[in-house]
């Protein structure tokens, strides 16, 4: 049956209408969804809270992503082995075995729970207990041989020289093995070398050596075979015209140019030179004669080749003895290069003959004992995968399709831990992979970012980043420690590495000109203070100069007065504070004008400093989004996923003493207290008599308390 849109049931989370999953007919249903309502189309398969082997086993492509077509296979399937599933209870590790449907798997889990004397229920740990049992067996189902498979001792070196011929085969117990792809390489390489042995052995039957000695032939045949046949060319060149003696013997200019440096047997341009001396029809002397470059290779030539293969005395060799043996040695090369590469190219032709095929037979024997047990292997591993999408899909389901979990106050995939500092705790975390790539992201979220790297003794360091939605930032700086727990309870130290800033919360705003404007009077005052400080080293530097020399008195009596007493700087004072005061007196007294109008004064005051503050921020906290946050770590974000800010004040918790706890609230290093009430009593006192004085209280006093009513009086009384 088909579904419409308007048939599912929606709920508002996030500023974002969400699908509800509520039964397993939803579920069926779900490839009928339109997948623009989903609220992700990939999620990684690392850094979630969830099962490993559950993400895993969903990622059928094996690309560390999840997408809506795993999701849907993976329904699917669970539904198709489980009588019922519903998407929104609490994950469990157990399952009725009346469940299955599947009864090959009932039977199985039946004879899994029956040997544990539980006779309904399996459970998640009693498979993984049989998986981790057959995985140590020696026959278990993967079709790999390990030594341990047999008892017989021909066997056993068989299988361990094909592990050492062909490394990289491990059984799942870990061990390394052989496989029927292993046994089948080996067997077709041994067919071609032993048809290359045999094509050889006719080649081989006309040497009186054994096959060693005539490949140590060789090879010295092949090291002085080109300059041989230089030889014998150039003196054919010469019976075929006297003219050529001197360029077949080479020039004296070339040899004047060798002997003008060092010789030595090595030395390439004595190599170049021909082997003997050049001479129509002679044959070569196999003695000093020879160019000494060449006479270590000729000796063993003689030594390895010709006398033991061809009975020759070593003295002279002939241009018609050097073409038979060149053709015989020729025809040996060439076989010898067409000899297949591979592991079994050491091997003689009597070792590939000694393996027998009743060995090769046992061997194929074992691996197919092994196969046999992969139908249990794979029906154990179903059922492994039917126990963890029944404890995990819902989960998985729930922050996926939609963010049901985040949303509802529940920790979501992606939040794997909570990081305290700076007297709070901030719960959205997330891991964080490449943290220079996922800033470049992250920051379009809008919201204050705290990345952090955490190490802790025996794991390898990881970066999270958290999300900072409540209180202020002023001690929040990059170098600040705190304390991270991931999801397991262990404890990580924690130490900002970078922060993305943004507003935090209205309340943050609101006061934020007014800790701007503290922050630049202080750092005023600072800078002027220190100006002043340095000023006044620089006088007292030369003061004590003067003093030290013992120069003229009323030039030290002049400097030292200047020092205590300087009229100008006085002067100064005095022009600032005056001018202080009749600005503060000219706000005051406006103010005193509003009349009843004060309080709307104040508002507009407060309005006028703090509200473009508030404006900005409320216009970027109505727009923060998780949303790049996670596409930043290799989600696919289908929609905006709001965090407003009630819900956002929920993810951080401040610190604060229980109001009913019992406290003692008495200091004994605290500081003197100032009488700042009887301060502002005075300083109230005295600007309302400055505004008496200048006639400013006048609309709001009686007659007689006027300061024009007074002053006239008073004057009166003066006047006889």
């Amino acid at each position: 049956m088909n579904r419409r849109a308007e048939d599912w049931k929606y709920f508002r989370a996030g500023g974002v209408v969400q699908v509800d999953l509520k039964t397993a007919e939803d579920l069926s249903a779900l490839s009928q969804l339109d997948q623009k309502l989903w609220m992700a189309l990939s999620m990684p398969t690392r850094g979630l809270s969830a099962e490993q082997r559950t993400l895993d086993a969903m990622d059928t492509d094996l690309d560390g992503r999840i997408r809506p077509p795993e999701v849907l296979a993976a329904i699917e399937w669970l539904l198709q082995r489980v009588s019922h599933f519903d998407p929104q209870e609490q994950a469990s590790s157990s399952l009725a075995i009346s469940a299955l449907t599947d009864p090959v798997m009932r039977g199985l889990a039946q004879s899994l729970a029956d040997a544990k004397g539980q006779g309904t229920e399996i459970s998640l740990s009693e498979v993984d207990q049989k998986l981790a049992q057959l995985t140590q067996e020696p026959f278990n189902g993967d079709g790999v041989i390990v030594p341990a498979c047999t008892e017989t001792s021909a066997l056993k070196e068989l299988i361990e020289t094909l592990i050492a011929l062909y490394p990289g085969v491990l059984d799942r117990s870990g061990a390394h093995g052989v496989d029927r792809n292993t046994l089948q390489c080996f067997k077709t390489e041994r067919e071609q070398q032993l048809a290359w042995h045999e094509s050889g052995l006719s080649l081989l039957a006309g040497f009186p050596c054994a096959a060693p000695a005539v490949f140590a032939a060789a090879d010295a045949w092949s090291a002085v075979a080109p300059k041989i046949d230089d030889y014998f060319t150039r003196c054919r060149w010469l019976e075929f015209d006297r003219r050529a003696e001197q360029a077949a013997n080479r020039s004296e200019a070339d040899f004047d140019a060798i002997g003008k440096g060092l010789l030595n047997v090595n030395t390439a341009a004595l190599a170049d030179l021909p082997l003997a001396h050049i001479e129509a029809g002679r044959a070569l002397a196999l003695d000093h004669t020879l160019n000494p470059a060449w006479s270590a290779a000729i000796q063993n030539f003689v030594n390895l080749c010709l006398k033991p293969l061809f009975h020759h005395d070593g003295q002279k060799l002939f241009d018609s003895q050097w073409e038979k043996i060149s053709a015989q040695m020729q025809s040996f090369v060439t076989w010898r290069k067409l000899q297949p590469t591979g592991p079994l190219a050491s091997w003689s032709h009597e070792q590939l003959q000694g393996l027998s095929q009743e060995l090769l037979d046992g061997l194929d024997s074992l691996i197919t004992q092994d196969e046999a047990l992969q139908p249990e292997y794979a029906q154990l591993k179903d059922l492994l995968y039917v126990l963890l999408l029944r404890r995990d899909l819902g989960r998985i389901l729930r922050n996926f399709i939609n963010f049901s979990d985040f949303y509802r106050g529940q920790k979501a995939l992606f939040q794997v831990g909570s990081l305290y500092i700076d007297g709070r705790t901030l719960d959205l975390c997330v891991d964080v992979s490449n943290p220079a790539k996922h800033t470049s992201i992250a920051g379009l979220a809008g919201a204050y970012l705290l990345y952090c790297e955490c190490k802790r003794p025996g794991q390898p360091n990881r970066s999270i980043v958290a999300l900072l939605t409540d209180g202020t930032s002023d001690n929040i700086m990059v170098g600040r420690n705190g304390v991270f727990y991931d999801l397991d309870g262990n404890d990580w130290d924690a130490s900002v590495t970078r922060i993305i800033a943004n507003p935090i919360s209205l309340r943050e705003a609101f006061w934020m000109p007014y800790k701007s404007l503290a922050r630049l009077i202080e750092e005023q005052v600072a800078k002027r203070a220190g100006a002043a400080q340095q000023a006044s080293q620089g006088q007292l530097s030369k003061t004590a100069e003067t003093i030290a020399h013992a120069e003229k008195k009323d030039a030290t009596d002049s400097t030292l007065a200047k020092s205590k007493f300087d009229p100008g700087t006085i002067a100064a004072l005095g022009v600032a504070l005056g001018s202080i005061g009749t600005f503060l007196g000219l706000i005051f007294s406006k103010f005193i004008d509003l009349g009843l109008l004060m309080p709307l004064g104040i508002l507009a005051l407060t309005l006028m400093i703090s509200g473009p503050s508030v404006l900005l921020a409320w216009l970027k906290l109505r727009n923060r989004n998780l949303g790049p946050i996670l596409d930043a770590n290799g989600w696919a974000i289908n929609t905006a996923a709001r965090i407003n800010v009630p819900f956002a004040a929920s993810m951080t918790q401040l610190r604060q003493v229980p109001l009913r706890a019992e406290a003692t609230l008495t200091d004994p290093y605290a500081e003197a207290k100032r009488p700042w009430k009887t301060y502002c009593f005075l300083g109230l006192l005295v600007a309302l008599v400055s505004l008496w004085l200048l006639g400013k209280c006048d609309a709001y006093l009686p007659h007689k308390l006027k300061q024009k009513t007074v002053f006239a009086e008073a004057k009166a009384v003066e006047t006889p």
